[in-house]
């Protein structure tokens, strides 16, 4: 799972972790958010781990649902 600002990273071979400029993130976060959307009925969204936190995304996986499947 991944920040919005670390899957812009990632979109551009960096690692989520990469040290930016405010001005080049700002950037990204633009070019993400079109993958977002684009991507949103596979989109799963994590609870933030304290209210003042990011919020947390992935995708889910073929796997994920096989899983959940079992638990029925």
């Amino acid at each position: 799972m991944y920040t919005v600002y670390e899957i812009a990273r990632l979109l551009q071979g960096l690692e989520p972790d990469a040290e930016i400029d405010e001005e080049t993130e700002a950037v990204l976060l633009d070019w993400a958010i079109p993958w977002v959307m684009n991507n949103a009925d596979d989109l799963v969204v994590a609870e933030p781990p304290a209210e003042d936190a990011p919020g947390y995304y992935g995708l889910r996986r073929p796997a994920d649902l096989a899983d959940a499947g079992d638990s029925e």
